[in-house]
């Protein structure tokens, strides 16, 4: 133990105050023993404030010792679980009685195992972590986040040393500053045979139409044959048979570019004789650019024919493909700048299309034009689908003026077949047929399975939420009857007085053949139409087809059920007949735009009809019906844009129009205005992977002033993250991203100007998989280790040698003696205000009496005892001498000696009279002070 002291210089101050203490004490007090008391109190005090100040501390060197066993369990030692723990089993023996131990497990994070405890377990590596990588930063700081402060720390790494993530090297200084010492254990990987794929690369940015060059790099262990395949977005365009050598192999591959936009490319290896499959395959992407090209959709071909000699005649690439054959991926997708939809139903598209069209329109500005017909919008069941979320027109036309009051009765399947998703489906058909209709429209619901069921009453749709509720209570039953149900629905709309009468008939089963003549023959004279839906293989096909046909209505036929509540919303909007609209009229300009430039100033040719729809509140309708229907409208949703015109371009409504010399001219602003490139402002984006994260760099050509910058991530499985950048200087802005997917990004860079879009870029990386899969050498941690002064262990006994950086603990006393200074100086202000010493002097006179007595009676003895021992001398000194003529003389020596034994006996009675007392001043114990 010893002393230290954060201040020393200040310890010269105690001599010199010292001083100064004793120096006014002896001139103010005039008793001394008061005097002497205040004076060394106050220096006590002196000393305690002295030595708080120079910050004193009394330091220890520590006797305990605390050791962390630092296991990898990460992938690349998996083999090694058992060495791991037979080694820690060995070393724990010979820990001694002051010895601590615990353990830490880590792979791509760490994880406590067992607390640090001086009853170590032998129930270790229990605990799970993710094994993916081997970070031993991350197990170090959570180490040395473990052992006290106060003991001797000692880390014993147990590993490979392939650190693929993190970096051990920003540990030096702090294991250094620590004194930390660190044991290193290296396990060897008991990887038996392994091929990997090292890496692939194909170049970023081709050309539509160039050959380049794909290059793979694969390792292997050992000499063996595979099968490697190349795959570009999900078609395989190369595989070859190769044979593997030890070490790394290189091949060139070949490849053109056939389609535009972001293609993604995956390699796949299959060797014959591998251990690890997570490191067979390998992603990689490029950007194919062209000019602007445009995907025609069409559901008949004679939809598609005018426009298609539209792009033709203005030189623009185009595909044209039916819509069954729609691009079911966003990759594909992109690799047109916009799409045109040619009278096409929501029916007839895939549910991916849909699905990702609102990412392709919002998140990746593609395009949309939608051109109107029969089968379009409200009639082409667009009605709550993504397809009416980007357009700037929504299908319901509530509150329309003069429109035909309707009476609608729903029929629905409820036998046993269609338990679970269908009839769920339908259920959600028939509340979504409630919220399309008008307050004033009728609306009733009738289940069945061998008979009728009355669900809802036939009544106006105002009040939905108990008409929900109604429907919500159909439950599946026994079997299928269709007439009865029919008949109770007539019956019902026999009465009602609305001027539109109309079934819709939902069943996925077989029923009666025979009978319904009568009942059809009463529909058609009552004007009531019937609607069939069929539901999965099973439904009578034949059966509903004939029923709509002799009801006037249509027949639908759905195989998994997911298009029922678009089927129905469909229905109630085409029973009103109120969307059709056959006139003729000239649309009316409602606002000035670009895509009427040059063409409105000779007025616009008529049309004949029109699909009804109802414009957004953020729309802009440029052209109008007389009655304010929009015709043709356009928005900007996110970073796309998308166009609605609600006539047709087949000629049946817009005849004048195809023979129109400026038509030519109208499509392509149209067109154009969808397509429009909005990264004419350059704006790069550089990307990097590195420890599990992606780091992301925006340039900007924009450099004078701040802009919102984000980057939209999409995964290989199309999710979408959006990461926020931050400026670092003008015109470059950077973000970081942590990705949990393996494979191919794209990336889109959006720049903002308070809600104006003024840039976008696209870019992409790759994220290959775990380092921890591929054999790596541990050279850098090796250094790691040397740097800080590390020691390679080979047996257990060796952990838990003598330690050399003891631990010194200091602690700080300064404000203990801090307070023990504020205690004195009050015991100064007591022994001055209060008058203690005078106090304590009056108790101690006593004692002082009696002690005096006791010197004098000691000192009496002391001269008794030295008196005799005179006369003893002076005796032997008279024996020993011979006789003169005063010995002889008797009489006269006598003499002399009785004067001189009576002036002893007189100075002894003299000190006897003097009185045993102390002075009347210290009887008193009240000394006057010197003025």
């Amino acid at each position: 133990m010893r002393v230290e002291f954060g201040r020393t210089w200040i310890l010269l101050l105690f001599p010199i105050l010292v001083f100064i203490i004793f120096r006014i004490s002896k001139n103010y007090y005039s008793n001394n023993f008061k005097k002497y008391l205040t004076a060394v109190t106050r220096c006590i005090v002196i000393l305690f404030l002295i030595l708080s100040l120079a910050d004193i501390s009394i330091v220890n060197t520590s006797k305990e010792t605390s050791t962390i066993f630092l296991s990898d369990v990460s992938e690349s030692v998996s083999e090694n679980k058992e060495e791991i723990k037979e080694f820690i089993r060995n070393a724990i023996k010979d820990k001694g009685k002051n010895d601590r131990v615990g353990s830490v497990i880590f792979g791509k994070d760490a994880s406590l195992d067992v607390s640090i405890t001086k009853d170590f377990t032998s129930d270790i590596l229990e605990t799970d972590v993710n094994k993916s990588y081997t970070d031993i930063e991350q197990g170090m700081l959570k180490s040395i986040a473990l052992i006290p402060r106060d003991t001797n720390k000692r880390i014993v790494l147990l590993t490979d040393g392939k650190e693929n993530k993190g970096k051990t090297e920003k540990l030096i200084q702090s294991i250094k500053d620590q004194e930390i010492e660190i044991k290193v254990k290296t396990l060897e990987s008991k990887v038996a045979n392994e091929v990997y794929i090292d890496n692939f690369y194909v170049p970023q940015k081709v050309n539509l139409g160039e050959q380049f060059q794909i290059n793979m790099d694969v390792f292997s262990t050992t000499h063996t044959n595979a099968k490697i395949t190349v795959i570009a977005d999900g078609e395989k365009i190369i595989t070859d048979n190769i044979n593997l050598r030890k070490g790394s192999n290189n091949y060139v591959l070949k490849d053109t570019a056939k389609k535009m936009g972001f293609v993604s490319y995956e390699l796949l290896i299959e060797p014959e004789d591998d251990r690890l499959t997570v490191n067979n395959t390998y992603s990689a992407f490029t950007f194919v650019k062209s000019s602007p090209k445009v995907l025609i959709v069409y559901d008949q071909e004679k939809d598609a024919e005018q426009i298609e000699k539209i792009t033709k005649s203005i030189g623009l690439n185009y595909d044209k493909i039916k819509s069954v054959q729609v691009p079911v991926n966003l990759e594909n997708m992109l690799r047109y700048k916009s799409i045109i939809l040619c009278n096409v139903s929501a029916d007839n598209l895939s549910e991916d299309f849909l699905n990702n069209i609102e990412y392709y329109v919002k998140d990746f500005g593609g395009g949309l034009v939608t051109i109107g017909g029969e089968n379009s919008y409200a009639l082409g069941g667009y009605y709550k689908t993504p397809l009416e979320t980007v357009l700037p027109v929504n299908m319901h036309m509530r509150g329309i003026k003069d429109k035909p009051n309707m009476a609608m009765m729903l029929v629905i399947d409820k036998s046993g077949s269609m338990s679970g998703r269908n009839l769920r489906l339908a259920k959600e058909a028939a509340m979504r047929t409630v919220e399309v209709l008008e307050d004033n429209d009728e609306i009733g619901v009738i289940a069945f399975d061998d008979k009728p069921y009355e669900i809802v009453q036939l009544q106006k749709a105002e009040d939905r939420d108990t008409i929900n509720e109604s429907i919500l209570n159909i439950n599946e039953g026994g079997g299928t009857s269709i007439l009865p149900a029919l008949k109770d629905a007539y019956n019902k709309l026999s009465e009602s007085k609305a001027e539109i009468k109309h079934i819709v008939l939902l069943t996925d089963g077989q029923a009666e053949q025979t009978g319904y003549e009568p009942l059809l023959a009463n529909m058609n004279n009552n004007k009531i139409t019937l609607s069939t839906v069929g539901v999965g293989d099973g439904a009578d096909t034949k059966l509903l087809s004939y029923l709509a046909a002799s009801g006037n209505g249509r027949n639908y036929f759905t195989k998994d059920g997911r298009n029922i509540p678009r089927i129905f919303a469909k229905e109630a909007f085409m029973a009103t007949r109120t969307y059709l609209n056959n006139i003729t009229f000239t649309p009316i300009m409602n606002s000035y735009h670009n895509i009427l430039a040059d063409i409105y100033d000779e007025g616009l040719p008529k049309l004949q009809g029109y699909i009804g729809t109802s414009p957004k509140d953020a729309a802009t309708v440029l052209l109008s019906s007389p009655v304010n229907d929009p015709i043709l409208s356009v928005w900007q949703y996110g970073l796309g844009r998308t166009a609605a015109w609600c006539s047709d371009l087949s000629g049946e409504w817009s005849a004048l129009y195809n023979t129109w010399d400026k038509n030519n001219v109208f499509w392509q602003n149209i067109i154009n205005y969808t397509i429009e490139n909005y990264s004419d402002e350059p704006i790069e984006i550089n990307s990097t992977y590195e420890n599990g994260e992606v780091n992301i760099t925006l340039n900007s050509s924009n450099k004078d002033y701040l802009l919102d910058s984000t980057v939209q991530m999409k995964s290989p499985s199309n999710k979408i993250v959006n990461v926020n950048l931050e400026p670092v200087r003008k015109g470059v802005y950077k973000g970081k991203f942590i990705p949990d997917e393996v494979g191919s990004y794209m990336m889109k860079g959006i720049q903002k100007d308070g809600d104006e879009i003024v840039g976008t870029g696209l870019s992409g990386i790759t994220i290959p998989y775990s380092e921890e899969y591929k054999l790596i050498d541990n050279n850098s941690f090796m250094d790691f280790v040397e740097k800080i002064g590390g020691k390679v262990i080979n047996d257990p006994d060796e952990v838990f040698s003598e330690i050399d950086n003891k631990v010194k603990t200091s602690k700080n006393i300064a404000n203990i003696l801090l307070i023990i200074a504020l205690l004195l100086w009050i015991v100064d202000i007591a022994l001055r205000r209060f008058n203690i010493a005078s106090k304590i002097n009056k108790i101690a006179i006593p004692f002082k009496r009696l002690m005096r007595l006791l010197d004098n009676k000691k000192v009496k003895e002391n001269k008794s005892l030295k008196a005799n021992i005179e006369d003893n001398k002076n005796n032997i000194k008279i024996e020993e001498r011979p006789l003169n003529e005063k010995d002889m003389n008797n009489g006269k020596d006598t003499k002399n000696d009785k004067t001189r034994n009576n002036k002893t006996n007189k100075s002894n009675k003299d000190k006897d009279k003097k009185p045993n007392l102390l002075d009347t001043s210290e009887l008193l114990g009240n000394t006057k002070r010197k003025r």
